[in-house]
């Protein structure tokens, strides 16, 4: 391989651990969020009086808050993997000679049942986790303020189809 490719390989290949990288650190946001989520709704009646405004509906709309910031995250680890999946095209494409090279990364996307279950776990999990994420929140959030049970709800609904929709447009481009 000539020396100028091999550099950019290696440059392609670096690029592409750094975005795996940020892909498991958005994971641990997502853990975390889900954490606050989870200490918020037990430790709410230990808070404070936060002033005029009344504490549960300040602790409501921040509960409130953690789902929008996890779909903002699934998004983010979408475009991470679209990312690394544009780099991996751009490797099949451009080092069909190194045969090793080429086969390697025609695997990592191909159409195989163990690369499209890799998929789906990934894709999965992700989801799961948000929509576990809104319905603690949204469960957490109707319990401080009973009264907006209806918006919560037309919120949620909103957020999943969202979600889904979402998914359904970007989800293809990452299995084929």
């Amino acid at each position: 391989m000539e020396q100028i490719k091999l550099e950019h390989y290696k440059a392609l290949k670096q690029e592409h651990q750094y975005y795996l990288t940020q892909v498991q650190q958005l994971w641990l946001f997502k853990l975390t969020t889900l954490g606050v989520v989870l200490a918020v709704g037990v430790l709410s009646d230990k808070i404070n009086n936060l002033g005029a405004i009344d504490k549960s509906t300040i602790i409501a709309l921040s509960l409130i808050s953690l789902p929008i910031v996890s779909f903002i995250i699934d998004l983010k680890v979408l475009e991470y993997s679209l990312h690394i999946k544009a780099i991996s095209e751009h490797i099949i494409q451009h080092y069909k000679e190194e045969i090793e090279i080429h086969s390697w990364e025609e695997r990592l996307w191909s159409k195989n049942p163990l690369t499209k279950q890799r998929t789906y776990l990934t894709i999965f999990s992700s989801v799961g986790l948000s929509t576990l994420i809104l319905l603690i929140a949204f469960y957490f959030a109707y319990l401080l303020q009973q009264t907006w049970l209806t918006p919560l709800i037309l919120t949620a609904v909103l957020g999943l189809l969202l979600l889904i929709l979402c998914s359904l447009l970007i989800i293809p481009k990452l299995l084929k």
